[in-house]
């Protein structure tokens, strides 16, 4: 409805709720927030798996009932094996915050090349291999054709037992 349209500016990063093939048409350009929401996602990221190892609503729920019991079950992120799904600005933030807890981080991804705080990069189609190898794995992904449904029945059969996985992407 907008004729004389000549671009539009994204607050998000994702272009999947965009009518992308009718923007093209018509010659309009598009820019998205890319690296906005870098930081406050990897941080998200590393809070829920905090929250998971340090059994957060464990003590919380005891804080409130003045309960003040141990709980020997807590697991520490140092030295665990993280794969990071998808290893654009978003999932590398998340290595940078997991490699500084001491973390093996590694990278599953289109472009297998190294890249900063990673300590391995691996191509998408060792995913499978990657996931039998980690404690925590990271989902950064935007929402394509080709990512759509990667995380699915057959993959998450190849987890580790007691293996986090946490979902940051579309």
């Amino acid at each position: 409805e907008f004729t004389n349209l000549k671009y539009i500016q994204l607050t998000s990063v994702g272009l999947d709720r965009v009518p992308i093939i009718y923007v093209n048409e018509k010659g309009i350009k598009i820019y998205n927030a890319g690296g906005v929401y870098s930081v406050p996602m990897a941080e998200f990221a590393i809070s829920g798996v905090l929250k998971l190892y340090k059994k957060a609503n464990f003590f919380c729920a005891n804080q409130k009932a003045h309960k003040w019991e141990k709980n020997r079950e807590l697991r520490e992120i140092n030295g665990k094996t993280v794969c990071i799904v998808g290893c654009g600005n978003v999932g590398s933030e998340c290595a940078k915050r997991f490699s500084a807890f001491g973390s093996i981080v590694f990278g599953v991804d289109i472009f297998s090349q190294k890249r900063g705080f990673f300590d391995e990069m691996e191509p998408i189609d060792n995913l499978k291999g990657m996931l039998r190898l980690s404690d925590i794995v990271v989902l950064t992904l935007p929402l394509t054709e080709e990512t759509k449904g990667l995380i699915n029945e057959e993959t998450l059969s190849c987890f580790k037992k007691n293996a986090v996985l946490v979902n940051v992407s579309r």
